[in-house]
């Protein structure tokens, strides 16, 4: 609602005397402009973050295969990958200008049980509107390498300037 200026006439007129009403009348329209100033701020801060930050995939369960994205990464200055293992360790990566790049993600998780540290890594092509798996591997103390895509991607997350 917009203000509703009041006029004032100076000393000695006594045809707008101080009032508890014309106080409380300017008050008022201080501290809806205040409440309208806020308000507006949000809503700009959240379209704004809107336009920076873009899901070009989600999928809870993950895919350990080629996956197609809603845009393509070239119209991207940073795209952050979230990933899981399949015993469900998290973690993300965030590229700059992935467009034809490798991209390396790793996991890597403690067994207590036998005291050795698990090793599952994925390598991966953001090209255009795609993700490709390029290699897969996982590995484990002294027991080896061997093959094997253990790295699901489950986001893949856009950012622009703005």
């Amino acid at each position: 609602m917009a203000y509703e200026k009041q006029t004032w006439e100076d000393y000695p007129s006594t045809n707008t005397p101080i009032t508890s009403d014309r106080l409380n009348h300017i008050e008022q329209g201080i501290y809806d402009n205040s409440t309208d100033i806020v308000s507006t701020a949000t809503q700009i801060r959240n379209e704004i973050q809107a336009l920076k930050r873009v899901t070009l995939y989600e999928n809870a369960s993950g895919t350990n295969t080629t996956l197609t994205l809603n845009d393509s990464v070239a119209n991207y200055e940073d795209i952050e990958i979230f990933y899981k293992s399949n015993d469900n360790a998290y973690s993300s990566v965030k590229v700059n200008n992935a467009n034809n790049k490798n991209i390396f993600l790793v996991n890597m998780t403690p067994n207590t049980t036998n005291n050795v540290l698990y090793v599952k890594a994925t390598i991966v092509k953001a090209q255009n509107d795609s993700i490709t798996v390029v290699d897969g591997l996982e590995g484990y103390g002294s027991g080896g390498i061997t093959a094997g895509n253990k790295i699901y991607i489950v986001k893949v997350v856009g950012y622009k300037e703005v």
